[in-house]
């Protein structure tokens, strides 16, 4: 009889969305779970004197060589975490490689001055096929984000705006600014 009262019960429940509420509950046990965890591993770090809660966001390697050919990224660099850098990459002394980024030595080689700063989602490629090309980008040069740069050299203290595209054997002189959406041909000089 207590068994007949349980099947009704649950037949009942199943009736008014009790899958719905199982999986809510559930849903939120994880996320207790998880913060719970989380929250062991700062009071961990605390006790270890390390304050710092360091999220780690993927496991992707940041920095990887190809063919051979391994980054050379002098002291107080910063790269993203889900940033790549690749290849025959060389960056100076405080440039900064943020999110989503790719900077990609693969073919020929590419050299960031110090101080540069790479935003998010932009593209740093190179050239070998009609023309040897690497790309060189100077000192305190800031790129904007989801820009592309492909076989172009940027001199010192030059600005790329938001998604600007620069092209194979492009120029941008010294303190030079190409706006937001720009197109920069092939081989095209941009005077200071």
């Amino acid at each position: 009889s207590s068994r007949v009262l349980w099947t009704l019960a649950v037949t009942q429940l199943k009736k008014q969305g009790a899958s719905n509420m199982i999986r809510k509950l559930t849903f939120e046990f994880g996320n207790w779970l998880r913060e719970t965890g989380q929250a062991l591993d700062r009071y961990a770090l605390n006790l270890q004197g390390n304050p710092a809660y360091a999220e780690k966001l993927n496991r992707h390697r940041r920095v990887m060589a190809l063919a051979q050919k391994a980054p050379t990224i002098k002291s107080d660099v910063f790269i993203a975490p889900n940033a790549s850098v690749i290849g025959q990459v060389e960056l100076g002394e405080g440039s900064s490689i943020w999110y989503n980024s790719v900077v990609r030595g693969d073919v020929n080689k590419i050299s960031i001055g110090k101080k540069s700063n790479i935003q998010d989602r932009t593209v740093v490629h190179v050239a070998k096929f009609n023309k040897d090309i690497p790309t060189v980008i100077g000192d305190n040069v800031t790129v904007e984000n989801g820009a592309v740069l492909h076989a172009c050299t940027l001199e010192n203290e030059t600005y790329v705006g938001v998604g600007a595209i620069i092209l194979d054997g492009a120029v941008l002189k010294s303190k030079s600014m190409v706006a937001a959406g720009s197109l920069v041909s092939p081989g095209t000089v941009v005077p200071s």
